[in-house]
């Protein structure tokens, strides 16, 4: 807990993000826009509205919702969220992982903008031996061509990537953004 209270403060006090909260789980219609497959899903048999029909396998869907909604008014957006990633494995209980993901939508390219505060962000967590390469499996809401892997210790423990144009006209984002994801269970291992 104290690692994530440590996160918190680098993300928000020291590199100008904000942090989001939201339910864990989104509607057919983000996990669409996505590109997401629903069989990956665990649906929600009961569940309380059509837009929380389905647990969240990524982060991205929702704080895509949440640039979304705030792209109008603001030329430069900075979020991130900590929360729980939920897998179908075929198992009685899903694949269930912590993941911190961070968002920088901005009018100009916002990939170096990520970069720039997913490396900020690594050398106040005293993270120093990491590689990006390119990715070796390109989410489908990503750029194909400007996606890479987090390498630290010879594993891969998260992805930056800028978002697909085709994702961001069907949220109807006007920016750039760019994303890095971490899984933190991962991260905090090192």
């Amino acid at each position: 807990r104290s690692l994530e209270h440590k996160t918190r403060a680098i993300l928000s006090a020291g590199l100008g993000f904000t942090e989001v909260m939201n339910y864990s789980f989104y509607g057919k219609d983000r996990l669409e826009k996505c590109g997401l497959d629903e069989k990956d899903h665990l649906k929600v048999l009961n569940c309380l509205s059509l837009d929380q029909s389905h647990m969240r396998t990524t982060l991205t869907p929702n704080l895509l919702a949440n640039i979304a909604a705030n792209a109008r008014e603001r030329t430069l957006i900075k979020i991130f969220e900590f929360g729980h990633t939920y897998k179908e494995v075929g198992e009685f209980m899903p694949l269930e992982e912590k993941r911190l993901t961070a968002a920088v939508a901005e009018s100009g390219e916002a990939f170096y903008a990520a970069k720039g505060g997913l490396e900020s962000f690594l050398k106040a967590f005293h993270v120093n031996a990491y590689e990006l390469k390119p990715s070796t499996k390109i989410l489908p809401y990503a750029h194909p061509k400007k996606s890479v892997d987090l390498i630290v210790k010879g594993k891969t423990i998260g992805v930056l990537f800028t978002v697909h144009p085709g994702v961001l006209k069907a949220f109807d984002i006007p920016q750039d953004v760019a994303m890095f994801s971490v899984d933190f269970a991962k991260l905090i291992s090192f």
